[in-house]
């Protein structure tokens, strides 16, 4: 691919590395651990049409399980012994615990007037989301409209 600054292409050149195209990603994406599946990945070059077999090769690496393991992919074996359980018994301890919460208050439900015109008010508009006397702290008030708040 060319642009203002330069160009870059990725490919195998065999005559200069000594190595089969397919040996080469085995290198590259599997860290050479390319073992059961060598013979689909090398079908899959060997089939694919001119200018399309390094890709039908990556593609075929893609699906492998050695590309998708750090380890070498073992079909059977030993598995490890499961963890022993601990007989450590933990003690207390103290969490500091702090909650940011973005957006905005519900004013409407902050301070709620009681046993008054407003309380009324309060029910029609906040319909459905209103709270109810039993689940709010009151409060007095002097010089308001209502002389309880919730």
């Amino acid at each position: 691919k060319n642009c203002s600054r330069g160009g870059y292409h990725f490919g195998v050149n065999t005559s200069t590395i000594g190595q089969d195209p397919v040996a080469k990603l085995d290198l590259l994406l599997t860290g050479g651990r390319l073992a059961t599946s060598a013979p689909l990945v090398r079908a899959a070059y060997d089939e694919a049409e001119e200018g399309r077999k390094l890709q039908a090769a990556q593609q075929a690496i893609l699906m492998t399980p050695e590309f998708h393991t750090m380890g070498a992919p073992l079909p059977e074996g030993n598995r490890m012994d499961p963890p022993t359980t601990s007989t450590h018994t933990p003690g207390s301890y103290k969490a500091f615990v702090m909650v940011f919460m973005n957006g905005g208050a519900d004013t409407f439900n902050m301070i709620v007037p009681m046993g008054c015109d407003l309380w009324g008010q309060y029910q029609e508009a906040r319909a459905g989301v209103a709270l109810l006397e039993s689940e709010l702290l009151s409060f007095g008030s002097n010089g308001q409209q209502c002389e309880t708040f919730g």
